[in-house]
């Protein structure tokens, strides 16, 4: 509505940002999913607390022949867990990713996660 009250002639578009939360009980451990879909891109933040660890983005570009590109952007640059989720998911998804993974790296637990996010895309692509 303008200021007198009159409908205003602007389309009302779909909403850019949506969020998405799930959980998942891995290895007997409470895994938390936080997914902010935004336009052309999302975030996913994965962790057992909520706590925000390092935070790393990935893309394809034109020059990817395998492994899309990808940085961490914040956090310690020797934990290269959200890096290699991002990289998946933006391979995957076409989009550019940003992750934060605060669960520290167990061989076990880790493709569990990874399936578990993976099903989750499947099951809701349009949360992503």
């Amino acid at each position: 509505m303008d200021v007198e009250g009159k409908m205003s002639s602007t389309a009302v578009s779909d909403p850019q940002i949506s969020v998405h939360d799930f959980s998942d009980r891995l290895l007997g451990n409470d895994v938390y999913f936080h997914v902010i879909k935004l336009c052309n891109s999302f975030q996913v933040f994965i962790g057992i607390k909520p706590v925000l660890s390092n935070l790393a983005v990935a893309m394809r570009t034109k020059y990817d022949k395998g492994v899309p590109t990808g940085s961490i952007v914040y956090g310690d640059t020797s934990d290269t867990v959200s890096l290699t989720i991002a990289q998946k998911l933006a391979k995957s998804t076409g989009k550019q990713v940003f992750v934060s993974c605060s669960i520290p790296y167990d061989q076990n637990l880790f493709p569990l996660v990874e399936k578990r996010l993976s099903e989750e895309i499947k099951l809701q692509p349009d949360k992503f």
